[in-house]
């Protein structure tokens, strides 16, 4: 069964759009190239949110054995390198879908 792996992020400060894009699309490589996600995004909230979550990542996998794999992969442990020089607080939610 497909696996949802939602990450919700806070920023440290303000950084410029541009070096999130970079960001985004650096992780997303990174991801795209672990055998077992199907697809994976990133992006900003455009809704204020009162606990200061600004931004997320939403991973699908084909099963739980894949995202188990990821969590290890060097492409996982670089991006998330990565993300923790620009966002401070991360809240992890992983669920199984029914859906295609």
């Amino acid at each position: 069964m497909p696996i949802e792996h939602l990450v919700c992020m806070k920023l440290r400060q303000p950084i410029p759009e541009e070096r999130l894009q970079a960001l985004y699309r650096e992780c997303e490589a990174r991801f795209d190239r672990i055998l077992g996600v199907l697809t994976a995004s990133m992006g900003m909230s455009w809704h204020p949110n009162p606990s200061g979550f600004t931004h997320a990542i939403v991973i699908r996998f084909e099963d739980r054995t894949k995202l188990e794999l990821f969590m290890s992969h060097p492409d996982h442990v670089a991006a998330g390198h990565l993300l923790q020089s620009v966002f401070s607080e991360f809240l992890v939610l992983d669920y199984e879908t029914d859906r295609p």
